[in-house]
């Protein structure tokens, strides 16, 4: 059995939740959330059974109404109740204290394989209660309030070791929570790695009540202040007397017997609190001996040696079990489900919708980003609500200068002809358009998966769209574009082929800036070559 010391989140460990579930209901008997859990909880146990039978009976879970049932439930609804009533007479600690007695939580405690520690929790609440009552107020609805900033906060709270010496356990803490504890035996574990200093761009130099800086300029030297250097070589030093300090702390921690595990690295041979110790010890050997585990006379463990087989059979058996195995790690070291944009190894930034253009400046990737969410909002048949679009996520993106660019973008892919060909197609009612549209297939056991920025559907198949603001302002880059971006595209059709069922029949890409765009007829082309480099890349 162990028990762990050490600085946490403590308030949002069960008990704590549990304990303040039951004050909040004691508080607000309107949040019925809040009172069913408390009746839930171990202060009350009523079982899920009991509660609706309970409501099947004609029973609500609002203590201040009349109940015309009895059991457990209406029992149980009562003490929240005369506890509601104590609120406002009682001072939190003691109303907190008071619940947790006459509701036997220190007794529920046993029930539990390690009831200590609920106990401990159980007295936190009492002293965090307390704490409350000397800052800030006495309302118990205020100390709820505040103890759920806390949590949501992630404030760390220590849980203080008290001396329990019929504690039969390990205790396992930091040297800084042993400090003014002792203990028959100590074990001191850690100690052969060398703290590393990294010397602060900011230092304050008490000594001579400064202020060093050292400051560095990409692929400039290092600027830094007349005093910086002595200034770090006395934070060097600071830091190796606290290193010291805490080997004496934790040493004089043991009463009767002191564990020391020397063990450290070749590079650790200096500097460590191991070659600190180890000099320490050898001035007095009388004082410590060496653990040999060899002569601990441990038991052995019986090994049973398997027969070999015969050694023709072995070798061939061991081929055919490599090779199988080697299948078997390949299959588990690829990622169950993997992104079309993640197998053809594009950027991160082009995932994400920004393109190529992430290379011209910061803004790229937002501005990527702003035109396919105006792209997936307006109305592509009218254009309606360009300029608001636009402007809002320009906005959201950081970039709201650059609004009109994004509108110019936008209104460059509704001005295409294949997108203009298509709502012709639309307004007549032979397709349906279908924005941001998430598909997913099984490719050689992986999951591939993306989302198609436009997805017509028509009687005679599907056309797959995709926007790209790729800068491809000459017929090079345009074809480069094409090349680099065909495995995607081959992809995202055969993936909403294999999703749907239905047949693709072209595949559009449509460069933004400028105007561009690219067909895709020969579709099964396309997907044997998108699928032939996936495989290859993996």
């Amino acid at each position: 059995p162990y028990r762990i010391e050490s600085q946490f989140v403590v308030l949002n460990t069960e008990d704590v939740r549990e304990t303040l579930r039951c004050l909040r209901a004691i508080d607000n008997p309107a949040d019925q959330v809040a009172v069913v859990a408390a009746l839930r909880s171990s202060a009350f146990a009523c079982s899920d059974v009991e509660l609706l039978g309970f409501v099947e009976a004609g029973g609500e879970f609002n203590y201040f109404r009349p109940n015309v049932t009895t059991g457990p439930v209406a029992e149980s609804l009562e003490a929240l109740r005369c506890f509601h009533n104590r609120r406002v007479w009682t001072p939190i600690d003691q109303l907190i204290e008071q619940f947790i007695r006459e509701r036997c939580m220190v007794e529920m405690a046993f029930a539990r394989r390690r009831p200590r520690e609920r106990w401990r929790r159980l007295r936190l609440v009492v002293e965090q209660a307390r704490r409350f009552i000397q800052s800030e107020g006495d309302s118990l609805r205020g100390f709820l309030d505040w103890m759920d900033r806390q949590v949501e906060e992630g404030a760390q709270t220590v849980e203080i070791p008290v001396p329990e010496g019929d504690e039969d356990c390990v205790r396992v803490m930091t040297v800084h929570a042993a400090k003014g504890l002792e203990f028959p035996v100590v074990i001191l574990t850690g100690l052969g790695n060398k703290a590393s200093h990294r010397a602060h761009p900011v230092i304050v130099d008490r000594s001579s009540e400064r202020i060093e800086v050292r400051v560095k300029a990409l692929g400039q030297a290092y600027f830094k202040t007349e005093g910086f250097d002595d200034a770090n070589e006395r934070e060097v030093l600071a830091e190796a007397e606290e290193q010291v300090r805490l080997a004496y702390v934790a040493c004089t921690r043991a009463r009767d017997y002191l564990v020391l595990s020397l063990f450290r690295k070749e590079q650790e041979k200096d500097g460590s609190p191991a070659a600190l110790l180890e000099s320490a010890c050898a001035t007095r050997p009388d004082l410590w001996k060496k653990i040999d585990v060899e002569s601990m006379n441990l038991p052995k463990v019986a090994t049973m040696v398997p027969p070999v087989p015969d050694a023709g059979r072995f070798a061939s058996n061991r081929e055919q079990w490599v090779k199988e195995r080697d299948v078997v790690i390949g299959r588990a070291s690829v990622r169950a489900a993997q992104p079309v944009t993640g197998i053809v190894r594009l950027d991160k930034e082009e995932a994400e919708g920004g393109g190529m253009e992430h290379r011209r400046g910061r803004g790229g990737t937002n501005l990527g980003r702003a035109v396919h969410a105006v792209l997936q909002s307006i109305d592509l048949v009218t254009g309606e609500g360009l300029e608001v679009a636009s402007r809002a996520q320009a906005e959201i993106e950081g970039i709201s200068a650059r609004w009109r660019e994004v509108a110019n973008l936008a209104s460059n892919a509704l001005d295409s002809d294949a997108l203009r060909r298509l709502i012709v197609q639309q307004a007549t009612g032979a397709v349906n358009f279908y924005r941001e549209v998430f598909v997913s297939a099984q490719l050689d056991g992986q999951l591939i998966e993306g989302f198609i920025d436009l997805l017509i559907d028509g009687p005679d198949g599907m056309v797959v769209v995709d926007y790209k603001t790729d800068s491809v302002d000459t017929d090079e880059r345009v074809q480069a574009a094409v090349q680099q971006h065909a495995v995607q595209m081959g992809l995202y059709t055969w993936a909403a082929q294999e999703a749907t069922g239905r047949p693709v029949r072209e595949a559009i890409l449509l460069f933004l800036r400028p105007k561009a765009e690219r067909l895709f007829t020969d579709i099964d082309t396309l997907v044997a070559d998108a699928k032939e480099a996936a495989l290859a890349g993996r």
